[in-house]
């Protein structure tokens, strides 16, 4: 009985193996790209994720209705925080200067550029906030990420 025959044997169906799990997360991803409302939707919830966290104002909730966007914004810091404007993809939303005490959180109501458009449409805006501490006044927050969403 010879065991030389059998010597990469372990080593090449390691390797076959790993190259079937390479090729099936291929394909995954291939197809949750393939499907819109799939992608949609992971891009949403991804938006979500980051705007939830995000410091030092997260965005806990947003509807887009028309050209009226509503947030509630929370003050993820532990100090009172003057927020003074904010701007949807470059452009002023006219809220009213807002001040937070740390961890308080408040609806935030503005007017959009253009209309979002049919209900249920996707929509991505770029965020900035432009607020004042009680030691450094005109601080801008620009976002990582885009809010992601539907017209209501």
């Amino acid at each position: 009985m010879s065991f030389h025959s059998k010597r990469g044997q372990g080593a090449t169906e390691y390797l076959v193996l790993l190259a079937v799990v390479l090729i099936i997360a291929l394909i995954v991803v291939i197809l949750l790209s393939w499907f819109p409302g799939v992608s949609a939707d992971t891009r949403i919830s991804e938006s979500r994720s980051y705007w939830m966290s995000a410091r030092p104002f997260s965005i806990t909730e947003h509807r887009v209705a028309g050209k009226n966007i509503t947030l509630v914004i929370l003050n993820t810091k532990g100090e009172r925080i003057t927020l003074n404007n904010i701007t949807i993809d470059g452009y002023d939303i006219n809220i009213s200067s807002v001040t937070f005490g740390g961890g308080e959180a408040r609806a935030v109501n503005g007017t959009l550029k253009d209309e979002c458009g049919d209900v249920g449409r996707l929509f991505e805006y770029d965020v900035a906030f432009y607020y004042d501490t009680k030691e450094v006044k005109n601080i801008v927050f620009t976002s990582g990420k885009p809010l992601i969403g539907r017209c209501s």
